[in-house]
């Protein structure tokens, strides 16, 4: 029910790299790159858009997940690969790498998850780039008006008829020699929503 107020009420403006807003221009396949506390409101613009190329994702193989795992389907996720550490987690990474490798499709990885610490950003994302050559676009969001979920994330729920404005970064090309400043690059894209 929160995703279909979600997405009928809330109008949310695009602003790509260096400020100029535009709904139109499609991105290059590519990873993408969110903090936890933004996966609703990622969830509802990116996965479903029509400009956007098809996705992929890996996620948690817990029961718990499946409302989740169905949702993501039902808004454009062509295939999910499940899993985590100690339960097939490597499997699914494999397969995500293999498909991500033909280039036909996004991913999305939280940067800071599964479990935190908030707003760190850890290896998961630089290292899926440097396996699949693709490049990671780092997205935040900025609320108007807001609720906050309890958790260690506190994920950002939009209230209805509010803005929220989503900053898209440059593409960042992670190699062996830039690693740590591409983390900072992607970083700095990220914490736009924290102003």
């Amino acid at each position: 029910a929160m995703f279909c107020i979600m997405r009928s009420t809330v109008t949310y403006d695009r602003v790509r790299s260096g400020g100029e807003s535009d709904d139109t221009v499609m991105m290059p396949t590519s990873i993408h790159c969110v903090f936890h506390e933004n996966l609703p409101a990622y969830g509802e613009i990116f996965a479903s858009a029509a400009d956007q190329p098809r996705h992929v994702w890996m996620n948690h193989l817990h029961w718990r997940m499946q409302p989740i795992h169905v949702w993501l389907r039902w808004n454009g996720v062509d295939r999910l690969f499940l899993g985590s550490t100690g339960h097939g987690g490597q499997d699914a990474l494999d397969g995500l790498i293999q498909e991500l490798q033909r280039h036909q499709h996004s991913t999305l990885i939280a940067v800071d998850g599964p479990s935190g610490p908030p707003h760190e950003v850890k290896r998961g994302a630089l290292d899926l780039s440097l396996a699949t050559g693709l490049p990671l676009i780092g997205i935040s969001f900025q609320y108007e008006h807001f609720l906050r979920a309890p958790g260690w994330d506190g994920k950002y729920y939009p209230m209805p008829f509010s803005r929220v404005q989503i900053k898209e970064g440059g593409p960042i090309y992670v190699t062996g020699e830039n690693y740590e400043e591409s983390r900072e690059l992607l970083r700095q894209d990220l914490v736009f929503a924290r102003k």
